[in-house]
């Protein structure tokens, strides 16, 4: 595992999630606590809740509603069906307005 959030693969210059993180905002999006993430995962709850501050931080989202919201918007879930799933996008830069 390396950082590569710091790798742009799509040119934007915008933070990138891992793809550890891209599975931990997709479990929030469907509900789960770090508690139950981490279960999940099979890591520390410690751990989810980093990769949860530091995501709101790259996102500059006040809270995990923010982030979860964020997410959506850049594409990374997908909506339509439940639990969201995740696309293959992991940019956090969110086009304003959207469009193809």
């Amino acid at each position: 595992m390396g950082n590569d959030h710091d790798v742009c693969r799509c040119g934007c210059g915008a933070e990138h999630l891992t793809a550890r993180q891209a599975e931990i905002v997709s479990l929030a999006a469907a509900g789960l606590t770090a508690d139950q993430a981490a279960q999940c995962l099979g890591i520390a709850t410690s751990t989810v809740q980093t990769h949860l501050r530091t995501m709101r931080q790259r996102a500059q989202a006040r809270n995990g509603v923010e982030l979860v919201a964020r997410a959506f918007a850049a594409g990374i879930l997908v909506p339509g069906s439940w639990p969201p799933p995740l696309s293959d996008h992991r940019c956090l830069a969110v086009r304003w307005p959207p469009g193809p």
